[in-house]
């Protein structure tokens, strides 16, 4: 049989009915809340899935396949390189299944095939939203313009960063590995500027007691217990963060640390030392770690240089000034509603006139100087959605870091303008791939128009073929009060089975702004979901009984069970509108692969099953990538 066939062999791949049906819920993310939640957005996910992967790269290339020529349609060629780059981009439950649902073994020709003609719809479609003008339209030239920004920052980052991080000295391996099992008890008080942190530490360093710093210099809210204390276990904490706490002796104090909650001081009163894990075990897993906590202190490094490169200033005083003027228990979501408070309901940040024009930052681009002031932040603030927004219980920090968050985004795309990224050949790569599926997407929105009258009878018909897709694990929901420490967590529960309103012991041993503002409130949670509050969830016998003390990272919480809702089928009424939706996919389905006999019709498309054949299987790309791995 000759290698080349014609644009026919396609039409007996599978297409959305089988591979790509399953590829869509994989890339929906909807594995966990059942095929109920699909809806119309299921086949959006399977044109989705058509682009598969943003990025190529990823698996060490074989000289000898990456240029084969697997398929054309019309000019463009799939070649091994592309299939390979792709194929790497899929979790192992992710990869293409047959119409029996199991999945196709990708060492098999009908696997390669089945994952070729995924690769084929896309370029079908991309070729045909191109030749109705889509990627000329407004919306998507200001896409390209944001999309090449974007990546021309992250490859600055790579390059700089990540690349780097790859090589791992035999000496930066030794000091992780000295510190494993260690973990250091500390005393910690927050302040929301610098200088106050460092006029606390020099005065601790001359012997004033910790206490007394607490008192004149804390800013956050003081612990339940009366003392704020914290445990920093190796290898579990932000890197700046944990760095700085392990670069003191027993009995010394830290350096000022940055954080979203302004600036911490923390009193290193006790060094432990659990038996330390069997490092040959979990090599790779170390060497992984060390890499991206190099990647991330030297990213902080490298926003600082590229800052004090543009002259970049921010005034803390007008920081200081905004900060005041937030607004006070503004909540995210009404109460009332359930839903997000809207933005016309939001409360304006609070700004005297004669505070407007003072200046809040600047700095210089390669188009010249920006300098922003206090009335144009209010400007933007008061635009803000009520997640977008700085919160007051963030303190300073929070305000500090959201700001600082978006101007780092202009700084660092004016310095990969400078180190000439926005002409990188992987950039233009990166960004062409997601305006193809902007176009994609597009296409499949104006294009495929289908019969969207659902009788009745179609819902009953399909609800008897598929009412078991709709079935309910036991789910439950509960309260929690999340203490900082064993001890509290215990009070807090002897409270509770004493009889004491929750409120009340959630405002007095509760340690989260924000587990406070919701009232300690969570679920619904099924036994699928990993945390370690579900087990001892799932214990509880009866409505209000409580779990013991559980251990959440560093703290500790208690749980009280609120509602059980049973496991079963749901009523068939509550679910009408989501079967239709079910019903109208499955017809847009339909229509999607009649358009794709259509347009590979037009296009001509071949095949050359003598080279994919060659191709690897998944799991031997994967084997390779073991490659492509921090080394010493």
């Amino acid at each position: 049989m000759s290698g080349q066939v014609m644009a026919n062999r396609i039409r007996r791949l599978p297409r959305l009915g089988g591979v790509g049906k399953q590829l869509s819920s994989a890339y929906l993310g909807s594995a966990n809340l059942g095929t109920a939640h699909l809806g119309r957005t299921f086949l959006a996910g399977a044109l989705v899935c058509l682009l598969l992967a943003v990025a190529a790269g990823g698996c060490s290339k074989s000289k000898s396949d990456d240029d084969l020529v697997l398929a054309t349609v019309a000019d463009v060629q799939i070649t091994g390189e592309v299939y390979k780059a792709k194929l790497t981009k899929f979790k192992e439950h992710e990869l293409p299944r047959g119409e029996d649902g199991q999945p196709l073994d990708t060492a098999t020709m009908a696997g390669r095939e089945a994952f070729l003609a995924i690769l084929i719809n896309k370029e079908t479609m991309q070729l045909k939203a191109v030749e109705l003008g889509y990627d000329k339209e407004t919306d998507v030239e200001n896409a390209r313009n944001q999309l090449y920004d974007y990546y021309a920052s992250q490859l600055l980052y790579e390059d700089a960063i990540e690349t780097p991080a790859n090589v791992i000295s035999d000496e930066a391996l030794a000091e992780y590995i000295s510190h494993m099992g260690e973990k250091r008890l500390c005393d910690f008080l927050i302040t929301n500027f610098e200088d106050d942190a460092r006029e606390a530490r020099a005065k601790a360093l001359a012997g004033t007691p910790w206490d007394e710093l607490v008192a004149e210099y804390h800013d956050g809210d003081i612990s339940p217990t009366g003392r704020n204390e914290i445990t920093v276990p190796w290898g579990q904490f932000q890197d700046s963060f944990e760095s700085a706490v392990f670069a003191v002796e027993e009995g010394g104090v830290t350096e000022p640390i940055p954080t979203t909650y302004g600036f911490w001081l923390l009193n290193v009163r006790q060094i432990k030392n659990d038996p330390p894990p069997d490092v040959d075990a979990i090599k790779m897993k170390v060497l992984d770690s060390i890499r991206q906590r190099k990647i991330n202190l030297a990213k902080n490094e490298f926003k600082d240089e590229v800052r004090e490169a543009h002259d970049f200033v921010l005034d803390e005083e007008s920081l200081w000034i905004c900060y005041q003027g937030l607004p006070r228990n503004e909540s995210i979501i009404d109460p009332e509603t359930g839903k997000p408070t809207p933005r016309e309901q939001l409360q304006p940040l609070k700004i005297e006139a004669a505070d407007l024009d003072r200046l809040l930052y600047s700095f210089t681009t390669t188009d010249g100087p920006v300098t922003s002031n206090i009335g144009e932040y209010k400007s933007n603030f008061d635009r803000m959605n009520a997640f977008q927004r700085p919160k007051r219980s963030e303190m300073l920090g929070g305000l500090r870091q959201k700001l600082m968050g978006e101007l780092d985004k202009v700084i660092m795309t004016d310095e990969s303008i400078k180190r000439g990224y926005r002409d990188d050949p992987r950039v233009e790569e990166l960004a062409m791939n997601q305006i193809n599926q902007m176009m994609v997407t597009r296409l499949h929105d104006d294009g495929l128009v289908i019969d969207e009258t659902v009788t009745k009878e179609q819902l009953e018909q399909f609800w008897a073929e598929h009412k078991q897709d709709y079935a309910q694990p036991e789910q439950r929901s509960g309260k929690l009060v999340d203490c900082n420490s064993q001890a509290s967590a215990e009070q807090a529960r002897a409270a509770l089975l004493a009889g004491e309103d929750f409120e009340a012991v959630l405002e007095k041993f509760g340690v989260d702004a924000g587990n406070k503002q919701n009232g300690g409130k969570f679920g619904p949670l099924k036994t699928s979901v990993e945390h370690p509050i579900v087990t001892p969830l799932f214990r509880l016998a009866n409505i209000g009984d409580v779990t013991e003390p559980v251990e959440i990272g560093n703290q500790y919480a208690v749980i009280v069970l609120t509602e059980i809702k049973p496991a079963g089928i749901p009523e068939f009424s509550d679910f009408r509108e989501a079967l239709a939706q079910r019903i109208r996919a499955s017809r847009k389905e339909d229509e999607l692969n009649r358009l794709l006999d259509q347009w590979q019709h037009e296009y001509g498309v071949t095949i050359d099953e003598l080279n994919l054949a060659k191709m690897p299987s998944w799991q031997e790309l994967m084997a390779s990538q073991e490659d492509v791995q921090p080394v010493l």
